[in-house]
């Protein structure tokens, strides 16, 4: 609470620092939510401007930084399932049948037009006759409902067809999902292990130097970096194919992300 003091006598109070508290959240959907909390204490007399000022740029540095590290969480598995349904175009052709279907069936169900006649008889003038007929066709026999039959069918099987691929593309996309989760997590092993390479050929080059160890340790240390190098590589070409393999399944020529969200785990072994 502020408490407005006249120009003339107007003391500067030292009160305790205002206490905020941001937190934020990013789901997959791409919905990011940020909470601000605080409270002033009811002993400020007075706070200047460019404090506020300066609070208020801080909060929403802090805010805009929650965006951006929830934009970086990554794509779901949940999400990449929603993609596939709504961008495959093998699946989209499928729902697509539904209609056509959905329209044979109503067409199937229809009453015949009534069809409408004109005749002209004789040429002579003063002996032509004209005529105007209303015909309405008659199904007799079952026609119809047989028609109806058979539209009914085959909307059934249009729609089983559809859960079929429904649930093929679903698994598609699993596997492919954890194919590259599992890439992504080798290749992060692959650039840890080069970090760790290149650190102990620098250690052994400088022990050399320092008389300490045989050069072959340092042979051997490059050797051994030059391995986790071919090894980083073939990771990463092993990650790009994964991420080519998934992009194709939702629809895309090229893969629009670049980190997977979650962690792969392999099944313990029973003892």
């Amino acid at each position: 609470m502020l408490h407005s003091v006249p120009a003339t006598a107007r003391p500067y109070i030292k009160s305790p620092p205002f206490t905020h508290q941001l937190s934020g959240r990013f789901s997959a959907a791409g919905e990011t939510r940020s909470t601000i909390k605080g409270a002033l204490p009811g002993s400020v007399a007075y706070v200047p401007k460019k404090r506020l000022y300066l609070l208020a740029s801080g909060l929403l540095g802090l805010a805009l930084m929650s965006l951006e590290v929830g934009a970086q969480e990554g794509l779901t598995l949940e999400r990449a399932v929603s993609l596939a349904y709504e961008r495959n175009p093998e699946f989209s052709a499928a729902r697509a049948e539904i209609g056509i279907a959905s329209g044979l069936r109503r067409q199937a169900g229809a009453i015949p037009n009534p069809e409408l006649g004109f005749e002209v008889e004789d040429t002579q003038s003063d002996r032509q006759t004209r005529s105007i007929t209303i015909t309405q066709p008659i199904e007799l026999g079952g026609k119809r409902g047989a028609r109806i039959g058979v539209a009914d069918a085959n909307r059934s099987m249009v729609d089983a067809d559809l859960d079929f691929r429904r649930q093929g593309l679903r698994a598609d996309v699993i596997q492919a999902y954890f194919a590259a989760l599992r890439a992504q997590e080798g290749m992060q092993l692959a650039e840890a292990s080069l970090s760790l390479a290149e650190r102990a050929a620098k250690v052994a080059d400088a022990q050399v130097d320092a008389g300490k160890v045989s050069p072959v340790e340092a042979t051997r240390a490059d050797m051994q970096l030059a391995t986790v190098q071919l090894d980083l590589r073939r990771a990463r070409q092993e990650w790009d194919n994964a991420r080519q393999m998934l992009a194709r399944l939702l629809g895309t020529d090229a893969p629009e992300f670049w980190q997977f969200a979650g962690q792969f785990r392999t099944p313990a072994r029973c003892a």
